[in-house]
C-alpha cells in the first residue's frame, strides 16, 4: 500500500532534454520554411509590380481612345501657358476623375454633388439595376 501512495504524489512532467529537443526541432522546421516564405514575398511583389504595369498600360489606352493620342510628356499642356504634364493626364484618365479641380478643362467636374459623407463626387456611379422578379399568375 505503501508503494500506491508514492506513485499518486509523483507529478508527470517533462524533462529538460524534452523540451530541448521539441525547441531544436522547431528552429529546424523554421530554417526550412523562412527562405520558402521569402520566395513566395519576392513572387508577391513581382506579380504586384506586374498588375501596376498593367494598369499604367490600360490608362494609357483609355487616354488614347479617348483623345485619339497618347499624353505629351513634356510638361506643358498642349493649349499652351496651362503647365498639364502628361503624368496628370494619365492619372485622370485612369482614375477618372480631375485630381481634386487641378485642370480647368478636364472632363471631370465636381458637379455630379456630394455623398452621403459630404465628399464631392466626380463622376456618376448609379447603381445596377435590381432584377425583377416576376410573380406567377
Amino acid at each position: 500500500m505503501k508503494s500506491i501512495i508514492k506513485q499518486s504524489n509523483k507529478k508527470a512532467a517533462f524533462t529538460i532534454v524534452e523540451l530541448l529537443v521539441v525547441m531544436s526541432i522547431i528552429m529546424v522546421l523554421m530554417g526550412i520554411l523562412l527562405p520558402a516564405f521569402n520566395r513566395a514575398k519576392r513572387y508577391a511583389r513581382k506579380v504586384r509590380q506586374t498588375a501596376q504595369f498593367k494598369s499604367i498600360d490600360v490608362g494609357l489606352e483609355l487616354y488614347r481612345n479617348e483623345f485619339e493620342s497618347y499624353p505629351p510628356s513634356d510638361g506643358e499642356d498642349a493649349g499652351g501657358d496651362n503647365h498639364y504634364p502628361g503624368a496628370m493626364k494619365l492619372a485622370e484618365a485612369m482614375m477618372g476623375q480631375d485630381l481634386l479641380g487641378f485642370h480647368p478643362s478636364s472632363l471631370f467636374k465636381k458637379e455630379v454633388g456630394k455623398d452621403a459623407a459630404g465628399n464631392d463626387l466626380y463622376f456618376r456611379c448609379d447603381p445596377p439595376p435590381q432584377p425583377s422578379i416576376s410573380q406567377p399568375s
